[in-house]
């Protein structure tokens, strides 16, 4: 299979592109602000073990601007009514990068039946934020702030949109999913040091974010009993491109594993 368009999900469409055949459907959610491109390198090579599935979330790539709010949660709704509207069969093995890790997670929260497995590739996390600011100093804070306000209006509006979805009703939802379902749980961490992901933070202080943003993946780890945490050495924080060998590799142990389970059962 190698098919690939625009699906009406409620009067707008959305474009995807699904390749290979076979259970459970790796679905895959790019970064804030990225096109299914992220997956350029992943996709062909997990399509040769089972079908993959990616697509441009609203406003993005070759999809539709959404007359809806642009929030996490509204994007999981976007996500399960393209998959349903694509007659894209069940299970589904969940990746998300960076940004898409907020999806991932509450997608797998609300939908728990349709969930194989979760694989999170530098995730976000709900408090990095909160975090970040308590290591500055009071003029540090402002700074930051400031920074990261000027990089969001550089953005196209529709990117924008989506990096500034993460609002407070967001933040509290994913803080309320403290504990993901059990299911088999994957957290790979960039390993090289990445200033691009600390926006307005002063040099001084990366190597207090990257320990931070290390704490925060082990939290993810924590999130279902017994998670693996795999750090990719050659990667900063754009690992599905760095990387792409290392995350096609965890996939491939889900699916596997998913299929096992599957046979086990009665």
């Amino acid at each position: 299979m190698n098919d690939k368009g625009k699906i009406d999900i409620g009067g707008y469409q959305l474009h995807y592109h699904c390749m290979g055949e076979g259970s459970p459907t790796v679905v895959m959610e790019a970064g804030g602000g990225s096109p299914l491109d992220q997956w350029s390198l992943v996709q062909p090579q997990v399509a040769q073990f089972t079908r993959v599935f990616t697509y441009d979330r609203a406003g993005l790539g070759k999809s539709d601007e959404a007359p809806t709010p642009r929030t996490i949660q509204q994007m999981v709704i976007e996500l399960h009514t393209l998959l349903e509207n694509a007659g894209i069969e069940r299970p589904y093995v969940l990746v998300g990068s960076s940004f898409g890790g907020f999806i991932v997670r509450l997608f797998a929260s609300r939908y728990t039946q349709e969930v194989a497995a979760i694989i999170l590739v530098d995730a976000g996390h709900e408090d990095y934020v909160t975090r970040q600011m308590a290591l500055l100093l009071p003029e540090e804070k402002q700074a930051f702030l400031v920074q990261w306000q000027q990089l969001v209006a550089t953005l196209p509006p529709s990117v924008q949109l989506e990096m500034r979805a993460y609002n407070n009703e967001d933040r509290a939802e994913l803080f309320a999913v403290n504990r993901l379902p059990e299911l088999p749980l994957v957290v790979i961490t960039h390993g090289i040091s990445d200033s691009s992901l600390f926006t307005g933070v002063p040099t001084h202080k990366i190597e207090a974010s990257e320990k931070l943003w290390l704490e925060l993946q082990n939290e993810l780890v924590n999130l279902v009993p017994n998670g693996t945490h795999i750090i990719a050495e050659q990667s900063r924080h754009n690992i599905p491109q760095d990387q792409p060998e290392l995350v096609i590799d965890a996939i491939r142990r889900a699916v596997e594993a998913a299929r096992n389970q599957d046979k086990s059962c009665p």
